[in-house]
């Protein structure tokens, strides 16, 4: 366990052996260190963990269920739409692979949600567009040949369908029509669509000596930047948000 425990200290930037959840973390953790060193941060869809491992603060987390053990700085609301707090309580708002599984006749109002609850800073990441669509279907068959049975988080994004190019920002423009706020936009991409099709392989193959490669290749993540070129499967969106109109 010491072992372990050097090892990671030593190659990870967080308590994780996760390379998907670096990759989807660290572009908002080095933003959020620095524009908003201490900011109140909200994560919706946090569930059990969320962004705690790569933070110092206390997050409050807002999900429908918190089936693991809860991390020591989460903070857990049980909540569905509606959120259960006053407007522009949070600093940033923030929310990560969870905008694709909300039902689409949800989505508009998780939005508004998120928008309404924050005072400076919205930060939201989902799986965007055909090739998303595409790669998520390559790997919902991956699972099913390796495993027997489909990926729940697979049979949702099929069932809810990933969020199409341009559908995000309609979202958001309606959201601001009702709260009277202005926001600016900034997209940024993440992960290499071929290079997650490549490391997910090796996570979710029967063989243990693939995964083991998968932990190991876990220690590039320090080095996330590299992974967000080209095509890529995730979108970040940050919405910086002006004054009430």
């Amino acid at each position: 366990m010491a072992v372990s425990s050097t090892l990671k200290s030593i190659l990870l930037p967080a308590d994780t052996w996760s390379l998907d959840v670096d990759l989807r973390y660290l572009p908002v953790v080095r933003f959020l260190k620095k524009h908003f060193p201490g900011a109140s941060l909200l994560e919706v869809g946090s569930s059990s963990t969320g962004i705690t491992p790569y933070v110092n603060s206390m997050v409050i987390g807002a999900d429908a269920t918190f089936p693991d053990p809860l991390a020591k700085r989460l903070i857990p609301v049980v909540t569905r739409y509606p959120l259960p707090f006053r407007d522009e309580s949070f600093d940033v708002v923030i929310s990560l692979d969870t905008f694709e599984h909300v039902p689409r006749d949800f989505r508009q109002g998780f939005i508004t949600e998120m928008l309404r609850t924050a005072r400076r800073y919205v930060i939201i990441g989902f799986p965007e567009g055909q090739a998303a669509e595409d790669h998520d279907a390559a790997m919902e068959r991956y699972f099913s040949r390796q495993h027997g049975t489909p990926h729940p988080y697979f049979v949702e994004h099929r069932q809810y369908k990933v969020p199409k190019e341009g559908e995000f920002e309609q979202y958001v423009h309606h959201a601001c029509g009702q709260l009277g706020k202005s926001v600016r936009m900034q997209r940024q991409k993440n992960v290499n669509i071929h290079l997650r099709s490549m490391f997910m392989r090796l996570v979710w193959h029967r063989w243990k000596a693939l995964q083991r490669m998968y932990i190991v290749a876990t220690a590039f993540s320090r080095w996330d930047w590299l992974f967000h070129m080209g095509t890529c499967y995730r979108s970040i969106y940050y919405l910086e948000l002006n004054e009430r109109h």
